[in-house]
């Protein structure tokens, strides 16, 4: 194996108990066989995929590895394995989030001891945006108006950043609430320019109630992506 293939994925400690791995993906240099020397493998069910996204899942998955290696697990490492909606299933007392680009993937792991909600999205920045989709990615006729006059960019990197902090909003949900939301469910609203909030439209049931909100952290990671980030824990909000 060309080890110059696998760059080690990127570490960065986001919080007490919380660490985050980001790696870059070339799917036209790596190989599924490069994987088998960081012990990470693919499930039954992406065994028939097309090569793209069998790497994505091993970048994603060798992300979760180096981010639980650094919160102290050792060998060996305990498995994230898939749901039947291929959601991650994360070992006991753990909470995380994983997403990818065709560039790059990333992923977080919190303790649940330090962490209350905890979800990460990355995005190419959208190259074009038309009104239906606007339609149905935004809540109110507004909402991308007000987010384009806060961050002075462009009506498609402003469309990227309610797309993506909708997402990471969802998955901070996921281990309270598994239904599935609509983008509507959620209102965007800027809180700087590296912050937004994403405010809940409806209740859903006790634990998740309306006009709940969510502090998103925004990074510009170059020209053409965009990472959200949702994380509070029991003393620390990003």
């Amino acid at each position: 194996m060309d080890f110059s293939k696998l760059n080690a994925p990127s570490m960065r400690r986001l919080a007490h108990g919380v660490f985050q791995g980001t790696m870059p993906i070339d799917v036209t240099e790596m190989e599924i066989s490069d994987f088998r020397f960081e012990d990470v493998e693919l499930p039954v069910a992406l065994k028939g995929a097309v090569k793209k996204r069998q790497i994505e899942f091993l970048c994603g998955r060798l992300c979760v590895k180096r981010a639980l290696e650094s919160l102290g697990f050792l060998k060996p490492i305990p498995p994230v394995p898939m749901d039947q909606d291929r959601i991650p299933i994360w070992p006991s007392g753990l909470m995380g989030s994983i997403s990818h680009t065709d560039r790059l993937a990333t992923a977080v792991v919190g303790r649940r001891s330090n962490v209350i909600w905890l979800g990460i999205d990355v995005e190419r920045r959208m190259r074009e945006v038309t009104e239906p989709f606007i339609q149905q990615v935004c809540s109110e006729a507004d909402e991308l108006t007000d987010l384009a006059v806060a961050h002075p960019s462009s009506r498609e990197e402003a469309l990227t950043v309610i797309f993506s902090a909708k997402e990471s909003v969802y998955k901070a949900m996921a281990p309270m609430d598994q239904r599935r939301l609509g983008f509507k469910d959620l209102r965007i609203r800027s809180l700087g320019p590296q912050k937004v909030q994403a405010m809940l439209l409806k209740d859903l049931g006790s634990s998740l109630r309306k006009a709940m909100t969510w502090d998103v952290e925004v990074r510009r990671l170059d020209d053409d992506v965009v990472e959200t980030l949702v994380l509070k824990g029991w003393d620390v909000e990003v």
